[in-house]
C-alpha cells in the first residue's frame, strides 16, 4: 500500500512539474514573440520625426551617408554639420554605420538599414538575455526576468533607433552570459571571450565598458588577491581595455584638429562640486531608474533578491553588474540626470530585470513556484505566493504602460513633425551644393560649463552640409563669419527674428531668401544685404558696433 502511495505521489509530482514546464514554455515562447514584434516595429521607417533620440539618430545618418559616398575607411568618420572642415568627427567606433553603408553599396541607399541593423542587435540581445536568466534562475524565475527585459520601456524605445546602444546592449549581455559561465566552470575561454565582448561593448558605446566590472568582481572572488599576479586576468584586462583606449586616443584628434564632436571632449559628462548641492542630478537619476528600469514595484522584488535569493552568486553578480552601473552614473552625473540622456539608462536594464526575476521567487521564500504545503497557515495570511504574484504583475504592467506611452511620445512629438515637413519643403528650394546654417543648442549648461551644441537634424532630413552656431552666441558678426568660411543659407526660426531680443534687427541684416508655407523657418543668403539693412545693428556679443548704409 505504501509503495502504491509513493508511486502516486511521484506520479502526481512529475506530472505537476511537466505542466509547468509546458506553461513556462508557452508562456516564454509569447513573451519571446511580443518582445520581437515591439523590437522590429519601426525597421521599415525612414529618418522621418518619430525619432527617440533626434540628434543621434541624425547624425548617425549622415556618418553612413558619408562612408557610402566618401569613402568605407570605418577609421574616419563623417558628419555634414561640418563647416569648412573634412567633417571628420570624434565618436565611438562606427560600426552600425559602416554596415548600414556597406549595405547602401550592395543594395542601394534606404535609411531603413541603420534600424534593420538596430533592431538585429536588440533580438540578439533578448536571446542572450534569457540564456543568462535561463542559466542562473529557476526556470520560472527567467521567465519573469524575461518577461521585465522584453517589455522594458527604454529597450523597446531604443530598438530599431539609429543609434549605437542597441549594439552596446547586445555586447554588454554577451559579456554577462559569458561571465557566469567563467564563474560557473573557470573556462579560461568564457573568460577571454567576456573580456572580448567588453572591448566591443566600450567600442560601440564609451559607457559599455563599465560592464568589466563583473569580470574583475568574478576573477576576485574566484582567485582571491591572486587575481593580481594571475596573466590571464592581465591578459583579460588588456583585451578588454587596450582596444578601446587605442580608438578613443585615435578619434580625440578629430576634435582637437578639427572642434567635431559626437558629446564626447565638447560635453562636460563629469561631477564637480558644483553639482553636489543641490544634488538635482540624484534626482534626475533616481527617477529615471525609478519609473523605467525597475518600475515602482520592481524595486522591491530587487531588495528581496539581494537579501533572500538562494541562488547568492548569481544574485551577488547581478547585483555588483547593477552597481557598476550607479558608480557610472554618479561620475558622469553631469549628463546621466539629464532629461535628454534618460537614454544612457539602459545599461541598468539587465542586471535589474535579473534582480527582479530572482526577487520574485525569493519572495515565497523558496526557489520554486509551488503551492505550499502549510496546512497550518491561517487563513486571514496572505500567502508569499500571492504576494509574490501581485509584485510580478504590477511590475510588468507597470513596464508595459511606460513601453506605451515611451513608444506615443516617440512617434507624436508634434514639433519634430512641422520641423520635418518644413525642412523638406526647404530642401527643394536650396541648391544641392549650398551650404546651409543652422542653430544649435546653447553652448554653456546652467554651471558655465561648456556642452555640445550641434544640432543635426536639418542637416540629415534636407541633406546639405553646412555649420552649426550656438544659440547663445548668434549675432550679425557671427552670422557674417561663417559667410566668410563659406556658410551662405542661414534658417532661422521665428524666435530668432524678434527685433527686441538681444540678437539685434537680424531679419533687416539679410536678403530673404524663401520660408516654409507656415513660417516657422525662414531662409537668409548671408551672401546678399538686405535693402532694408540701414539701423545701427548692435552685435552684442562683442564690444564693436557697426553702421549699414
Amino acid at each position: 500500500m505504501q509503495t502504491v502511495l509513493t508511486a502516486n505521489l511521484s506520479h502526481r509530482i512529475a506530472h505537476n512539474a511537466a505542466r509547468l514546464r509546458r506553461r513556462v514554455a508557452i508562456a516564454t515562447l509569447l513573451i519571446a514573440i511580443a518582445g520581437g514584434a515591439l523590437r522590429v516595429m519601426t525597421v521599415t521607417r525612414p529618418l522621418n520625426h518619430q525619432l527617440a533620440n533626434g540628434w543621434r539618430e541624425a547624425d548617425y545618418v549622415q556618418v553612413a551617408r558619408n562612408f557610402d559616398r566618401e569613402g568605407m575607411n570605418i577609421l574616419y568618420p563623417r558628419i555634414d554639420w561640418r563647416g569648412d572642415t573634412p567633417g571628420f568627427v570624434e565618436m565611438e567606433l562606427p560600426l552600425t554605420p559602416w554596415l548600414a553603408a556597406a549595405a547602401y553599396r550592395l543594395f542601394g541607399y534606404h535609411e531603413q538599414f541603420l534600424r534593420v541593423l538596430s533592431a538585429g542587435f536588440s533580438l540578439i540581445a533578448l536571446l542572450l538575455f534569457y540564456a543568462i536568466a535561463r542559466d542562473a534562475l529557476s526556470r520560472v524565475g527567467a521567465l519573469i526576468a524575461f518577461a521585465a527585459f522584453a517589455f522594458n520601456p527604454l529597450l523597446v524605445r531604443l530598438s530599431g533607433s539609429m543609434q549605437p546602444e542597441p549594439l552596446m546592449i547586445a555586447c554588454i549581455v554577451l559579456t554577462a552570459y559569458h561571465a557566469y559561465r567563467f564563474d560557473r566552470k573557470g573556462r579560461t575561454k568564457s573568460l577571454l571571450l567576456a573580456a572580448a565582448a567588453t572591448a566591443l561593448a566600450g567600442l560601440a558605446k564609451a559607457p559599455g565598458l563599465y560592464v568589466g566590472a563583473i569580470l574583475a568582481y568574478i576573477c576576485l572572488r574566484r582567485f582571491g588577491w591572486r587575481a593580481l599576479i594571475k596573466p590571464i586576468v592581465w591578459i583579460s584586462a588588456a583585451v578588454a581595455i587596450v582596444p578601446v583606449y587605442l580608438w578613443y586616443d585615435w578619434a580625440a584628434h578629430f576634435w582637437h584638429q578639427y572642434g567635431n564632436s559626437l558629446g564626447l571632449s565638447n560635453e562636460s559628462h563629469w561631477l564637480t562640486w558644483r553639482l553636489l548641492w543641490p544634488p538635482e542630478f540624484l534626482r534626475g537619476n533616481l527617477i529615471t531608474e525609478f519609473f523605467l528600469v525597475w518600475s515602482p514595484v520592481g524595486w522591491a522584488l530587487g531588495i528581496v533578491a539581494m537579501r533572500k535569493s538562494r541562488r547568492r552568486r548569481a544574485a551577488m553578480i547581478a547585483g555588483v553588474w547593477y552597481t557598476a552601473a550607479w558608480v557610472f552614473y554618479l561620475a558622469a552625473a553631469g549628463t546621466s540626470g539629464d532629461n535628454w540622456a534618460l537614454y544612457y539608462h539602459c545599461i541598468s536594464v539587465p542586471p535589474a530585470c535579473l534582480l527582479i526575476g530572482m526577487g520574485a521567487v525569493a519572495m515565497r521564500g523558496r526557489d520554486s513556484m509551488q503551492k505550499s504545503t502549510d496546512a497550518n497557515r491561517p487563513a486571514s495570511v496572505i500567502s508569499p505566493r500571492r504576494i509574490a504574484v501581485a509584485a510580478v504583475m504590477l511590475t510588468l504592467i507597470a513596464l508595459a504602460l511606460t513601453t506605451y506611452f515611451r513608444i506615443h511620445s516617440r512617434d507624436n512629438a508634434e514639433d519634430l513633425r512641422r520641423l520635418h515637413e518644413c525642412s523638406l519643403e526647404l530642401r527643394q528650394r536650396i541648391p544641392r551644393n549650398g551650404q546651409i546654417v543652422v542653430r544649435g543648442g546653447r553652448s554653456v549648461d546652467e554651471y558655465g560649463s561648456p556642452v555640445a551644441f550641434n544640432e543635426p537634424m536639418l542637416f540629415a532630413w534636407m541633406d546639405r552640409r553646412g555649420f552649426n552656431y550656438a544659440k547663445d552666441q548668434l549675432s550679425v558678426s557671427k552670422l557674417e563669419d561663417i559667410a566668410h568660411r563659406g556658410g551662405r543659407y542661414w534658417i532661422a526660426r521665428n524666435d530668432e527674428l524678434d527685433p527686441n531680443d538681444v540678437h539685434g534687427d537680424l531679419h533687416h541684416a539679410f536678403k530673404r531668401y524663401a520660408s516654409c508655407a507656415c513660417g516657422n523657418l525662414i531662409v537668409f543668403d548671408l551672401t546678399a544685404q538686405s535693402p532694408d539693412r540701414k539701423v545701427h545693428v548692435s552685435d552684442q556679443s562683442s564690444v564693436s558696433h557697426a553702421t549699414f548704409e
